[in-house]
């Protein structure tokens, strides 16, 4: 397995990481995967034993279920992987108090499900208010104080709203849809080397397209 070093974070990762959204399963009527908690536990360990040292994982990956099946994932673990879990910011409501609080509440829960005491890199799901994004850094800011976050970053490939947010405080990772059918995240990954921050690319052979599988399962 290869590794780098998250740009400014300097956390070593693997250079291949594991996503978690299948990990969600199915939740109520909600319309994840029927992957099972067994089958997800099996393939973090896998990954390990492989040298995958990176996960990614949201509070709303099947409703939180996704987090909460890394948390027994890694018992007795913890310090051999890097989690990069994302939260939803308040998009529409110019309020700061509840700008504060989503965040703060969010984290609260994704610790408690991951059960651990820090996450490595907590990721804006989405792009805060316009209003708000001075409260949601400082916030952010301040769980990165306490210890409950290492580093935080977004996942967009907007860079008008990603230099927003660096002009407003200490920005250290970008997530970006990138792959050779879909390329409209240049322009960010273009940024992010500029400013050192560090990359995840998500949905890199986008969604199996380009792994062959569907290819292979065609008819004659």
């Amino acid at each position: 397995m290869e590794y780098r070093i998250l740009g400014k974070t300097g956390l070593k990762v693997s250079s291949v990481g594991v996503g978690c959204w299948q990990m969600g399963g199915l939740v109520g009527d909600s319309g994840w995967t029927g992957t099972t908690d067994e089958e997800s536990i099996a393939t973090v360990h896998r990954a390990e034993a492989l040298g995958v040292n990176l996960l990614d994982t949201a509070e709303g990956y099947g409703r939180g279920h996704s987090e909460e099946v890394l948390g027994k994932a890694l018992k007795g673990r913890r310090d051999r992987f890097v989690i990069a879990t994302k939260v939803r910011p308040l998009t529409d409501d110019p309020d700061e108090a509840k700008a504060r609080a989503r965040i703060t509440e969010a984290c609260e829960g994704s610790l408690r499900r991951l059960q651990t005491d820090h996450i490595d890199v907590y990721q804006l799901h989405a792009i805060p208010h316009e209003g708000t994004m001075p409260a949601v850094m400082d916030t952010l800011a301040s769980l990165k104080r306490q210890g409950k976050v290492r580093w935080f970053g977004i996942s967009t490939n907007d860079t008008a709203a990603i230099r927003k947010l660096l002009a407003l405080g200490d920005l250290a990772t970008l997530q970006v849809g990138y792959n050779l059918l879909s390329r409209s995240g240049e322009e960010a990954l273009r940024l992010a080397k500029t400013e050192n921050l560090g990359v995840l690319i998500r949905v890199p052979l986008a969604s199996g397209a380009l792994s062959g599988k569907y290819f292979n399962a065609a008819p004659q």
